[in-house]
């Protein structure tokens, strides 16, 4: 009788699969803007208006050294009246309140513009407010 040798098949190595890197660009954050306006007042006794613009900003990541903005960069028309913007102050996390200073009539819709040149509103990511204009609504 022969003696049989038992069969051990040979070990199997797993092929070893290379994962595919793939390079994940940080996202590029979104720029800085204007979101709404949160407060527009017109007060007829001493011609100034109000109006608080809400921005992208979040308190990890706020507005830096807004007391050097020039408010200069800042205009507006409202119910037919020209502005001059008078001074910019930061209210909360994300507002800011420009006043606005009366500059004789003008024609035309109501609307904010910021003549940004160049920019003086910075978060601090760096990200600027660039030029806009908009209806103030």
């Amino acid at each position: 009788m022969k003696t049989l040798i038992p069969f051990t098949p040979p070990a199997r190595h797993a092929k070893r699969r290379r994962r595919k890197t793939v390079s994940v660009a940080a996202p590029t954050p979104t720029a800085l803007a204007i979101t709404g306006i949160a407060v527009i007042y017109y007060d007829e006794g001493t011609q100034i208006l109000y109006v608080e613009p809400t921005l992208n900003v979040s308190e990890a990541n706020p507005l830096v050294n807004l007391g050097a903005a020039s408010p200069d960069k800042w205009i507006a028309r409202y119910n037919g009246m020209a502005f001059v913007g008078m001074s910019v102050t930061q209210t909360t996390v994300n507002q800011i309140e420009i006043q606005f200073d009366f500059n004789g009539s003008e024609p035309g819709p109501d609307v904010l513009i910021y003549t940004n040149n160049p920019s003086d509103i910075v978060d601090e990511s760096g990200r600027t407010l660039a030029a806009f204009e908009m209806p103030l609504a």
